[in-house]
């Protein structure tokens, strides 16, 4: 597979008033998304996840900027493109699922109106083909009888109905990169289920790559290729999903999936992360996880740990981890 995304030491920074100096809410970070691949984010709120697919898509908001590192799609460098450049890109080549669709979209715009956006704004002026792919892309996401819905509001549609209007608008120019971020949250469990079956036929069907960012670690088993574990502002650990699922190295990535319930787990206590992740300014000198993890040394608090592959597909920034978790290996 080609390489679609990719992201080198990659650096977001904050801060409230000019001649201020930065403050990293996600810093130092790589990634890499090829053609087809479905990847997962997961961490915590307050961990970076959102503001890293802000950054990819150039949406930043005042006051955030990317300090550091390179964005590049398909060999062109994003973080250097200019607004019209990347007005080019969003939408057509890469688009994006917000996590709420009741604030993402224009209560006073009808949904039919919402769809065709993004083709008015790559190209399309014929108003009868425009209509006919909006109608077959509402078709296309389950939505039913979408003659009614290109009339209706978003007040009127349920919460399942909105977010597959906001996945039809996603991917109407077919995109051959959707990053959805936190698409499932809001949603109950079977109309969850109905999003990532829909995500994950249009992965198959169209080709299209996702970059999947969640706080669950059962949604992201449940669609993913990969998965990148984020904490703080930077990745902890990254590996194909199946590998991090049945062999976790960070205490970070064990805490995550401990929380997550079972049956075997029915009547036993969840496992719990003690304290929070710190707020941006607060990150310590050491390891970001040290004031939370179980096992953190006197060097945990005094150095950032470095990044130790511990096979070809699987790394983990951690330094309790590195002669133990190659042993382990080496017995798999």
């Amino acid at each position: 597979m080609s390489e679609l995304l990719s992201v080198e030491h990659l650096s977001i920074g904050i801060r409230s008033r000019p001649r201020r100096p930065w403050l990293l809410a996600v810093e130092d970070i790589r990634l890499r998304v090829r053609t087809g691949e479905i990847v997962g984010i997961v961490g915590e709120s307050g961990c970076g996840k959102s503001l890293t697919a802000l950054a990819l898509m150039g949406l930043l908001p005042p006051g955030i900027e990317v300090v550091a590192g390179s964005i590049s799609y398909a060999g062109q460098r994003l973080d250097r493109a200019r607004p019209r450049e990347l007005n080019q890109i969003r939408g057509k080549d890469i688009a994006i699922v917000f996590q709420d669709p009741m604030t993402s979209l224009n209560p006073l715009l009808r949904i039919g109106t919402q769809v065709a956006e993004p083709l008015l704004l790559h190209g399309w002026h014929d108003a009868a083909k425009v209509r006919e792919r909006v109608l077959e892309i509402l078709t296309k996401v389950g939505l039913p009888q979408p003659e009614e819905l290109l009339r209706a509001y978003p007040h009127q549609l349920s919460g399942g109905m909105l977010q597959r209007v906001m996945i039809a608008t996603a991917i109407i120019c077919k995109p051959r990169l959707l990053i959805a971020d936190e698409p499932t949250t809001a949603l109950d469990v079977t109309t969850q289920a109905q999003i990532l079956q829909l995500l994950r036929h249009i992965n198959r069907v169209q080709d299209t790559s996702i970059l999947f960012i969640s706080h669950d670690l059962g949604v992201i088993n449940q669609i993913c290729d990969r998965l990148l574990v984020m904490y703080a502002g930077s990745f902890v650990e990254r590996g194909p999903v199946t590998s991090i699922f049945w062999h976790p190295v960070h205490e970070y990535t064990k805490g995550l999936l401990g929380s997550i319930p079972t049956r075997h787990s029915k009547g036993s206590p969840l496992a719990n992360i003690p304290g929070r992740v710190p707020a941006v300014g607060e990150k310590t000198a050491g390891c970001a996880f040290a004031p939370r993890c179980p096992r953190a040394s006197a060097l945990c608090f005094s150095e950032r740990p470095p990044e130790l592959d511990l096979s070809e597909t699987h790394s983990v920034k951690c330094f309790l981890n590195d002669l133990e978790s190659e042993m382990e290996y080496a017995r798999i």
